[in-house]
């Protein structure tokens, strides 16, 4: 969680205003009839085809999206971590039938007898 670039600030108000000018036409008409061409771009900019990507509202619905696109099945095992954003407790939520676990580092007073111990009790 963190304050967008300033110029990622302007151009959100800038659409907002846009849009309140005149919602039906400037936000359907005009704003929705650019996405193919800005889907197109961001493929090209990441080698993917343009149905590859998804356009979310933020990062949380992103990470949701991506989360709740995972197949999970009963006894599948997802560990997450105590610094993880927030909504990746998604998983907490989606993983009903799968085993939810939370990942706390070691202390570092403890790291050493960990990493002996956990060198110790590897499987072949």
């Amino acid at each position: 969680m963190s304050p967008p670039p300033r110029v990622v600030e302007q151009a959100t108000i800038d659409a907002f205003r846009l849009v309140s000018q005149n919602p039906d036409r400037n936000m359907w008409s005009k704003l929705d009839t650019t996405l193919p061409e800005i889907k197109t771009e961001l493929a090209e900019l990441i080698d993917c085809e343009p149905d590859e990507n998804a356009l979310n509202r933020n990062s949380t619905e992103g990470l949701c999206t991506a989360i709740f696109g995972i197949p999970l099945t009963a006894g599948d095992q997802v560990v997450i971590s105590q610094w993880d954003y927030p909504s990746v407790r998604a998983w907490l939520q989606r993983a009903r039938n799968a085993r939810a676990s939370r990942w706390s580092p070691p202390t570092s007073t403890s790291w050493t007898a960990a990493k002996r111990y956990s060198t110790r009790t590897r499987r072949p």
